[in-house]
């Protein structure tokens, strides 16, 4: 039977796991030690998100070749769509061990794949549409699972179960943030995120674009400057003020003098008053305007090709003539 000791020393990988899922793998190893098992499966149910199939033990290529077929019949799995969260039960608690070894999921998959005889499964988290279960597997030479194993995993349920929520719950920041992040970057402005000092934290790619040409605005040693020595003065101290609360518009002049891109200097606020200031440049160039094409024009504006084609040219800064 695990000592308290034994216990306790896993629920900082748990907690670990909850924050990097490559570190599953690594709990499942320990639980499956601490309870005297050979292999482990953690797996999420029902719905379309949420964790992928994690195992222990022996490769996930074989749920992926053999589980399917076999699903149907996985009375584990048809138990616990209703199973509530913190369950922990053995196969002997779900049907006999005669039925058990008769039924085809036994000898067709867990047998036959995972050389199992004995499971201890585990309910993990669920909600109304998904849920996540631990199965822990013993062959038939080292017996069935029992009390002290229930629990002990009974003891960890807890805080596998919060470790679970925490990491749904970063996978739907997460999400959201490569979202936000895409559409920043498809912004036909650049969009660059600095410090106080004009350091550069962030860019959007038509911000590096910008940053990449460096004859309106570039970074030296990291530090935002513009074409003119001027320039990078007015620029930096409009950053240092947008850094205390007040944001401005400018106009950066190209170093070779072929034109100017307009510059809007804002603070970046934030919930928490002890994150550090931040300052965000949207940057409009002329030059680089995005333009629709003349198909688009046609369907927006009900326009001739000729009439799209002249609105094209005129929006390239063309004139009538």
């Amino acid at each position: 039977m695990a000592t308290a000791q034994q216990l306790l020393a896993i629920v900082p990988a748990i907690y670990d796991a909850a924050m990097d899922p490559a570190l599953w793998a690594i709990v499942l190893e320990r639980l499956s030690d601490l309870v005297g098992g050979h292999c482990a499966t953690l797996m999420q149910m029902d719905g379309d998100r949420g964790m992928p199939f994690v195992t222990y033990g022996y490769s996930v290529d074989v749920l992926r070749d053999h589980y399917g077929p076999m699903a149907a019949s996985n009375m584990f799995a048809l138990h616990a769509k209703s199973a509530p969260a913190g369950t922990v039960q053995s196969d002997r608690d779900i049907l006999p061990k005669s039925a058990f070894r008769e039924s085809q999921f036994y000898n067709e998959f867990l047998l036959k794949h995972l050389d199992t005889d004995s499971i201890l499964t585990g309910m993990l988290w669920r909600d109304k549409t998904d849920c996540v279960a631990l199965n822990i597997c013993r062959n038939r030479h080292s017996g069935d699972f029992g009390f002290g194993e229930k629990d002990a995993l009974r003891a960890l349920l807890p805080h596998l179960s919060r470790a679970i929520s925490i990491s749904r719950r970063l996978g739907v920041l997460e999400d959201r943030l490569m979202m936000v992040e895409d559409l920043v970057d498809r912004a036909p402005c650049g969009a660059i995120v600095t410090g106080p000092d004009g350091r550069v934290i962030h860019a959007n790619r038509m911000g590096v674009t910008l940053l990449r040409n460096g004859d309106a605005i570039a970074a030296c040693r990291d530090r935002l400057r513009a074409g003119t020595p001027a320039g990078t003065t007015a620029l930096r101290k409009r950053i240092f003020e947008a850094s205390r609360g007040s944001g401005g518009v400018m106009a950066l002049e190209r170093s070779n003098g072929t034109g100017t891109v307009y510059a809007a200097v804002t603070p970046l606020r934030s919930a928490d008053p002890s994150m550090p200031a931040r300052v965000l440049l949207l940057l409009r160039d002329p030059a680089n305007l995005p333009s629709f094409p003349t198909d688009c024009l046609r369907s927006l504006f009900g326009l001739t090709l000729a009439e799209a084609r002249v609105a094209w040219l005129l929006q390239q800064g063309q004139t009538t003539a």
